[in-house]
């Protein structure tokens, strides 16, 4: 008797040969893009041992890495038609598709319009895009009605999981399973607001519709801005702050050099997650293309650590396999985002 495994990887017809001067920054490359196609099969999914599922932000990245990796277009639209067919009739998507689940996460859907506005940039399908513009207008406009005092207010449905990242404030795992008795506290997010700022520019550029956000980018200001610290708080409920959430206000422009730097020196900021990089990077690049090298020796500290414990495969987290409490995934798709950087910074 015996027993094996017998690999079943999507078909690429094209894969790169990046190659650099530096030998880590080239292993780190190959094993994000090995990451990357494990994380491929009839759909994008967040890890291939686990979920196996389709996730707004998760496929984003991976979309964004597999346009370099593999001059991958197909599985792009595929991934994206299908969770825009999971729009139900509020204009929120579904966390995952083909799927009905439990909680639905609004941020994620915003990260769905980000998608399609990238995958136009690479592929130049404007019928597709025309398709699915009804979809991204559903996406905005379930924001829009939750404004109120020019901010948009943190959803408190029961299915609503106002997930950003994992990290302190940002991942409430507390909301998943509540119930009608549990006490919801009004409440706005930082990174909700700038991330609906970002996306609405995203989709005015797309469509030459005109979506007014000066209100809100005023809002903002006044209710999180802290200026003694030069830095916005994470929510309108603490005044602690997070480098996700201020490098969203450096996307939505709503930050300058003085607040770069604040991301990067303050002590009390909390860290942004190995996945959520994507956006202090952009942030930080939007504000200065002087922090090209900060970024590649970030990239190459954060990869290190991993290679360092003998992976063969990029993680969920930076210390997943380091922490004994950890359950995350030890192949996560969305930590690809080597590649990207290393092309565009790396040329």
């Amino acid at each position: 008797y015996s027993a094996g495994l017998m690999p079943a990887e999507y078909p690429l017809e094209f894969e790169s040969e990046w190659l650099s001067c530096d030998r880590l920054m080239n292993k780190i490359y190959d094993v994000s893009k090995r990451t990357l196609h494990l994380c491929m099969h009839e759909h994008y999914e967040d890890c291939p041992q686990r979920e196996q599922a389709l996730y707004g932000m998760d496929s984003r990245n991976q979309m964004l890495c597999g346009y370099y990796a593999f001059g991958e277009t197909k599985m792009p639209r595929a991934s994206i038609e299908l969770l825009g067919m999971s729009q139900n009739e509020t204009g929120m998507l579904e966390m995952c598709a083909p799927c009905v689940f439990e909680s639905v996460i609004p941020s994620f859907a915003l990260a769905w319009v980000i998608a399609l506005g990238e995958y136009g940039m690479f592929s130049a399908d404007i019928e597709f895009l025309r398709k699915m513009q009804p979809v991204a207008k559903g996406v905005l406009g379930y924001f829009i009605r939750l404004e109120k005092d020019g901010l948009i207010m943190r959803p408190s449905g029961l299915r609503d999981w106002n997930f950003y990242e994992w990290t302190d404030l940002s991942h409430n795992a507390s909301q998943i399973g509540r119930t009608k008795e549990d006490k919801t506290p009004k409440q706005y997010d930082l990174s909700l607001n700038c991330m609906y700022i970002y996306v609405a520019d995203m989709y005015d550029k797309m469509t030459g519709e005109h979506t007014e956000t000066e209100g809100m980018k005023k809002a903002i200001k006044e209710h999180f801005f802290l200026a003694d610290k030069g830095i916005y708080r994470i929510d309108t409920l603490h005044d602690r702050y997070s480098q996700l959430s201020n490098s969203l206000a450096l996307l939505a422009g709503l930050g300058d050099r003085e607040l770069a730097k604040n991301i990067l020196t303050d002590p009390d900021m909390i860290p942004v997650s190995l996945s959520m990089t994507t956006f202090l990077y952009d942030g930080l690049l939007k504000t200065d293309s002087g922090y090209r090298d900060f970024i590649l020796e970030n990239i190459k500290t954060k990869y290190k650590k991993m290679l360092d414990a003998g992976t063969t495969t990029f993680w969920e987290n930076e210390d997943s396999i380091l922490d004994s409490k950890a359950v995350e995934s030890l192949c996560h798709g969305w930590s690809a985002l080597p590649v990207y950087y290393f092309h565009i910074l790396e040329a």
